[in-house]
């Protein structure tokens, strides 16, 4: 064994923690300002939390009966147990809140262990597998508490740890400073993305209500499908990123549940779905054959002979539907479009295919390069990402030492 190797401790997670327990098993009642109340959602691995797409608050009365147990508190780590797994955050923030079920919470033992040292060690992807080979379920894996509990950990000296530590920064803050840049690339190309669409559209005088151009728009099923190991893919809005869908995390139907939904509710190629819940107003192409359903957060937009799909398609992206679609938007929780109010949206429109063909043959035409630049950054972006798990290993590995 090896100097090196000799300075490690190698113990379990109950043994540098002082309490591990879960969040509340019991839905709270939001309010509309209060205690935060903390999920998986926002949860960014050495960021700050994620307040500004999912913000949720509960009454301090219920606080304090949900908080009965171990109260969170500054330098606390946060850790996914349900669903996305592998995620840890420390609380670095002075102020109460309330965690939900999907999130465990270790109180590192300062003496032994320093927090964000803790924190670092709980996003490697070593944890991650551990988590995975532990979890329990299909659908959505659970680790349970008692997994979590004997989870391995290694630390060297306090000393040592804070070395580690300061390493860790020094090079996660340069690769910072690059997926800044990256991402500043990303905002720049969005912004050129409405640009185009935007003139593309500018010409043609005339609108109309989108449900003048389709034989019908509709939701997904409004109860809970029945899940099922496998069979058909059952889509929710998770699943749709960059304007497609991302088929490796989808849930899924029995083909019997499938066949009851009718034709209306089962997408077929030629086909617009478009968000309506929650991140509202994201249109997907369903350019291919597959079977597939989708959840009520989501509509289907089936054009009729009088637009071409992908004019639809387009047509749906432009800032002043989007602007319409907000104004529409109902709710406080999470803003929905009502298919009522989807259908009465009005676009710029063209009886003239020929014209409605040039417009789309334009848009593709710039946003082709605008695709390949975004790929390449999209590219670099994984790149970095691996670069910090690389860093992490080499850090707890006493590559850093």
């Amino acid at each position: 064994m090896s100097k090196k190797a000799r300075k490690w401790t190698y113990a379990l997670l109950k043994d540098v923690c002082t309490e591990i327990i879960d969040g509340t098993h019991k839905t709270p009642k939001y309010v509309s300002k209060g205690i935060r109340f903390i999920s998986i959602a926002n949860i960014r691995p050495y960021k700050p939390f994620n307040f500004s797409s999912y913000e949720r608050y509960i009454s301090e009365e219920e606080h304090d009966l949900l908080v009965k147990r171990v109260k969170p508190q500054y330098d606390d780590i946060l850790f996914s147990r349900i669903g996305t797994l592998g995620y840890a955050k420390r609380i670095d923030i002075y102020e109460d809140i309330s965690i939900f079920v999907g999130l465990g919470l270790a109180r590192p033992n300062k003496s032994i262990i320093l927090p964000k040292y803790l924190e670092y060690f709980m996003n490697t992807h070593e944890v991650y597998k551990f988590s995975v080979n532990n979890a329990k379920g299909t659908g959505r894996l659970t680790l349970p508490l008692e997994a979590s509990r004997n989870m391995p950990i290694r630390y060297p000296s306090i000393s040592e740890q804070a070395r580690i530590v300061s390493h860790i920064e020094e090079l996660f803050s340069e690769l910072d400073k690059a997926v800044e840049t990256l991402q500043t690339t990303k905002k720049q190309l969005a912004v050129y993305r409405q640009a185009v669409l935007k003139e593309a559209f500018i010409k043609v005088d005339k609108t109309i209500a989108v449900e003048s151009v389709c034989i019908h728009i509709t939701d997904g099923d409004h109860m809970p499908p029945p899940k099922s190991l496998h069979g058909i893919p059952f889509i929710m809005i998770s699943n749709i990123e960059d304007n497609k869908i991302n088929w490796d995390s989808t849930n899924y139907v029995g083909i019997e549940y499938y066949n009851k939904i009718g034709e209306k509710r089962t997408p077929k190629r030629g086909d617009v779905l478009y968000t309506v819940t929650g991140s509202f107003g994201i249109p997907v192409l369903v350019d291919f054959d597959k079977k597939f359903c989708f959840q009520r957060h989501i509509a289907l937009l089936r054009p009729s002979e009088k637009i071409l799909q992908k004019y639809l398609y387009y047509v749906m992206q432009i800032p002043d539907v989007y602007s319409q679609a907000k104004k529409m938007a109902t709710g406080t929780a999470q803003k929905t479009v009502g298919l009522n109010m989807l259908r009465q949206i009005q676009i710029p429109y063209t009886a003239n295919k020929k014209q409605q063909q040039e417009i789309v043959t334009q848009i593709e035409s710039r946003l082709s390069v605008c695709d390949r630049i975004e790929k390449t950054v999209d590219a670099a972006l994984s790149q970095a990402e691996a670069m910090r798990q690389s860093i992490l290993k080499k850090a707890f590995n006493g590559g850093l030492l």
